[in-house]
């Protein structure tokens, strides 16, 4: 087996049950949030970053999906504990990845 998957331990991913499409987004994510480009803003002392669904199905066209099965994508993340997600009041989603989750070697 592949030792990593983009930044990620492929045996911790596969312990999380995570497809590809998930990951890919998971990595999207984890480079959006760190370029600096992204508007951040603090939940319960914790940073979160506003993202668009468009933007991240404009910007990654190989997922191949609709806005509703991006948000499933989500929801199953958000499930899973690694993802979490804000709502500022006025319509905007912010999202906070859970990287101790991502590179726990713990679990096995």
């Amino acid at each position: 087996m592949r030792a990593h998957i983009f930044d990620f331990e492929q045996r911790v991913l596969v312990g999380l049950g995570l497809n590809m499409n998930e990951v890919l987004l998971l990595n999207y994510l984890e480079n959006f949030f760190s370029s600096g480009h992204a508007y951040q803003k603090k939940f319960e002392n914790e940073n979160y970053y506003w993202i668009t669904y468009n933007k991240i199905l404009s910007d990654l066209p190989i997922l191949n999906m609709k806005t509703r099965q991006l948000q499933n994508v989500i929801a199953r993340l958000v499930e899973k504990n690694i993802l979490k997600k804000k709502n500022d009041g006025k319509k905007k989603m912010y999202f906070n990845v859970n990287f101790n989750v991502l590179y726990d070697m713990s679990i096995f």
